[in-house]
């Protein structure tokens, strides 16, 4: 931000205010406005997954051998004021799902939603304004997605040698995967995925390819500033999970303990997950399952391993310091060029037009 001193004149102001050059710097990583996830056939029809996804604390991204699961995130970037984006970093964290299987390039798949500035617009994709919806308003799902997304997983799975990555058509989004594209400028950082445990922690990717994605989003005549990112599998029968920006850990005497560590980690998730579907009106409650606060409560299911997933990483007391787990879009931009005048605002120079013909004809009253 440029500082004036106070006895420049008016001319000497504008002029400079019309020759400022000099943008101040910031930084900002922002969450999700919405996050939801869409899929095709299920058991009995396909279903209305906004009634359940709108508060997944984890996105399943799916592809099996007769649906697929496609993730959409939302970010709005309106209230920034972004001159020039210099870098961006989108990050998301791999946590349990329904299937945890390894994570790799191959596998791993981000596109953009595409508005009417890029030549794989199209008018029938998915509105830029769409939302996750909730148990009252319907939001986005199989019934209203666009027709970036095709509904037939069969189509390109497992292959880059089509137009279609796992139900997506390439030629209605921002191809940000440098596994389709050899020649996409983007770097995916998988560094942290051991793929040994189920919460395996950050992946993210960067790159000019991003950044341009970003910018023509945030300088859009469609809902500028909402930008959409989808990320599918590309792989058949495989399948892993993203935190949601629902995905909260809670401090104080944390649920999903269950073994008493004093911290909700893999060990509870371990009990869950090996003893899946356990009726303990019928049976034992597993000996390692040692916590008298959190018994299961009939079918060892879903209700215990949400409490493990909202949980995770607390600790007994709420001594734990939590990891954002949310889906995180980091951006380091330039915003616009501001002037002040020791610290008061120097007008705009219609403003200071007008401040100087009313100046002009002051001093032809005096005359």
């Amino acid at each position: 931000m440029r500082t004036f001193n106070r006895s420049m004149t008016t001319a000497a102001a504008l002029a400079a205010f019309l020759t400022a050059g000099s943008a101040w710097a910031d930084t900002a990583d922002v969450t999700p406005s919405h996050d939801t996830y869409v899929r095709s056939v299920q058991t009995g029809g396909e279903d209305f997954t906004w009634l359940f996804a709108y508060d997944a604390p984890v996105f399943d991204v799916r592809q099996l051998a007769a649906n697929s699961f496609v993730t959409y995130i939302q970010f709005d970037l309106s209230n920034l004021d972004i001159a020039t984006l210099n870098d961006a970093t989108l990050t998301l964290y791999n946590m349990g799902a329904a299937r945890n299987d390894f994570i790799v390039p191959g596998r791993f798949s981000v596109h953009g939603l595409p508005g009417p500035e890029n030549a794989n617009w199209n008018a029938t994709n998915t509105p830029q304004d769409w939302i996750e919806g909730d148990e009252v308003t319907q939001g986005l799902d199989f019934s209203n997605a666009g027709f970036e997304w095709t509904d037939d997983p069969t189509i390109g799975a497992g292959t880059f040698a089509t137009n279609n990555d796992s139900g997506l058509d390439l030629d209605r989004v921002v191809v940000l995967d440098p596994e389709i594209d050899p020649l996409v400028a983007i770097t995916e950082d998988l560094s942290a995925i051991d793929n040994v445990n189920t919460f395996d922690g950050p992946v993210s990717i960067t790159g000019q390819a991003l950044v341009d994605f970003i910018t023509e989003r945030v300088g859009s005549s469609d809902n500028p500033g909402k930008v959409t990112f989808l990320t599918t599998i590309r792989s058949t029968n495989r399948g892993y999970g993203f935190a949601s920006k629902e995905f909260e850990i809670v401090g104080e005497d944390p649920g999903g303990d269950y073994n008493e560590s004093g911290q909700t980690e893999q060990g509870d998730l371990d009990l869950v997950l090996g003893n899946w579907g356990l009726d303990t009106d019928a049976n034992p409650v597993p000996a390692a399952w040692t916590n008298p606060n959190q018994q299961p409560d009939g079918l060892i299911d879903q209700a215990e391993l949400d409490a493990v997933l909202l949980n995770w990483g607390a600790t007994t007391g709420g001594g734990g310091d939590p990891t954002p787990f949310f889906p995180t879009l980091s951006l380091d931009f330039d915003g616009t060029p501001a002037i002040t005048v020791e610290g008061e605002a120097v007008p705009e120079p219609a403003t200071l037009a007008l401040l100087g013909l009313g100046g002009l004809a002051m001093r032809r009253r005096r005359a």
